[in-house]
């Protein structure tokens, strides 16, 4: 329950609010479960703020400092969060659909199981968040950074990424079936059970990724970089893997009917020993 106090307050004004919060440093406000949904709150300073439950759909969030804001369950979908600073901020199982988080700060975020389908991240910092089990369903992701996030059960299906860096990123059992990942970053990344049915992976970079038991049936890998890559166990059925370079890459008990491997680079290659008899032939 929001303090009635600090709820009038907000509603007189961004600007009251600001003051408000400078002379008050020590104050945690309190918004839990309030409606703030379709006000302008541009350049409001929310920083460590209770939010739990508040309605905030459609709130022009614009520039905001939600920096360490508990945001858990909230809903904010539709919200313009365009540089918006949400450092540390805690958003798990909150609504996210259809916001735009373009170049927001995120970095070490927890947007455990929250609902990011069709939003736009274009630029945003996710650096060390943890969005395990998130819905990324059909979302913009062009430009992100997620080094060392937890994307762990992730669901990225269909999500559009262009420029996204995965460095060691932990990717485990994340789904990225049908998703364009064309020179993105996985360098490092742990993939190990991920479902890239299909997925496009063209001049992607995966040098010592972990894509142990990896679903890969129909990617498209061509030119793909996976020096020194883990593949063991990956199925790799009907996989396009023509120029790949799998230098040093472990592909022992990989599955690879009907992948072709045309002038793929397989020196110092683990490879199932079916498959290096019909290459020398």
């Amino acid at each position: 329950m929001a303090n009635r106090d600090h709820l009038v307050l907000l509603r007189q004004g961004v600007n009251d609010w600001n003051c408000w919060r400078t002379d008050n440093p020590t104050i945690m406000p309190d918004l839990s479960g309030a409606d703030l949904s379709l006000i302008n709150l541009r350049g409001v300073n929310l920083n460590n703020t209770d939010l739990c439950e508040a309605n905030l759909s459609e709130t022009d969030l614009l520039e905001a400092d939600l920096k360490a804001a508990q945001l858990i369950q909230a809903n904010l979908m539709g919200a313009d969060l365009l540089d918006a600073n949400l450092m540390a901020a805690n958003l798990m199982n909150s609504n996210l659909r259809h916001v735009d988080l373009s170049r927001a700060n995120l970095l070490n975020a927890n947007l455990h199981g929250a609902d990011l389908t069709k939003a736009n991240l274009s630029h945003a910092e996710l650096s060390g968040a943890d969005l395990s089990k998130a819905v990324l369903i059909d979302t913009y992701l062009g430009r992100v950074n997620l080094i060392k996030a937890n994307l762990c059960e992730a669901d990225l299906s269909k999500a559009h990424l262009c420029g996204t860096h995965f460095i060691q990123a932990n990717l485990v059992r994340a789904n990225l079936s049908e998703t364009d990942l064309s020179e993105d970053n996985f360098n490092g990344a742990d993939l190990k059970g991920a479902n890239l049915t299909k997925a496009h992976l063209i001049g992607a970079h995966l040098s010592r990724a972990c894509l142990q038991n990896a679903c890969l049936r129909g990617a498209v890998l061509k030119g793909t970089d996976l020096t020194k890559a883990d593949l063991r166990g990956a199925d790799l059925t009907q996989a396009d893997l023509k120029g790949a370079n799998l230098i040093g890459a472990n592909l022992s008990q990989a599955k690879l009917d009907g992948a072709d491997l045309t002038d793929a680079k397989l020196r110092d290659a683990i490879i199932p020993m079916d498959i290096r008899h019909s290459l020398q032939e």
